[in-house]
C-alpha cells in the first residue's frame, strides 16, 4: 500500500549516498534479528487524514520515525548524516512510488539508543533516530 513510509523508503533507496551504505536495506516497521547491518527501519508513529464536511480531501499527514541501525555508534551516526541530508537538503515535493508528497519536514532532532544483547551474545545494536512529518495523498492516474 502506498503510504508516507513508502514515499520515504523510495527517497532513501534512490539516494546515492544512502544506498552506498545500506543498498536496499530500508525496511518498514521492523528489523529481523539477523539482519545485515547497517540498515534503516521506518515506521509510522501517527497518521491523520484531513477532510471537510462533504467528504475527504484525500490529504494525509504522518509522523515517520527513521531509525539508522548499525553495529557501532559511529556507523549509525554516519548513516544518519546521509539520511538527514537526503531528506532535508532539497525540496521533496513530488511523486514517489504512487505517493504524491506535498511537503516534508523534520519533527524532531536526532537522538541515540543502544539495544542490549538479548540472545546471549555480546552484540549491541546502535540506533540514531529522527522523525519527519510528511503530507501526501495517493496518486491515481486519470
Amino acid at each position: 500500500m502506498a503510504t508516507g513510509v513508502a514515499a520515504i523508503r523510495h527517497m532513501l533507496v534512490n539516494d546515492p549516498d544512502v544506498s552506498a551504505i545500506v543498498g536496499p536495506r530500508v525496511y518498514p516497521d521492523w528489523l529481523k534479528q539477523d539482519a545485515v547491518m547497517p540498515s534503516i527501519v521506518l515506521w509510522t508513529v501517527s497518521s491523520r487524514a484531513y477532510g471537510v464536511m462533504d467528504g475527504g480531501l484525500g490529504i494525509e499527514a504522518s509522523d515517520i520515525r527513521v531509525e539508522c541501525i548499525a553495529n557501532t555508534r559511529s556507523e549509525a551516526d554516519e548513516l544518519w548524516l546521509k539520511v538527514n541530508k537526503a531528506l532535508t537538503r532539497t525540496n521533496k515535493k513530488g511523486l514517489y512510488n504512487g505517493v504524491m508528497v506535498q511537503s516534508m519536514s523534520q519533527s524532531t532532532g536526532s537522538y541515540n539508543m543502544a539495544d542490549r544483547p538479548v540472545d546471549g551474545s555480546d552484540r549491541w545494536v546502535y540506533r540514531t533516530i529522527q522523525s519527519f512529518e510528511i503530507y501526501y495523498y495517493l496518486y491515481e492516474k486519470a
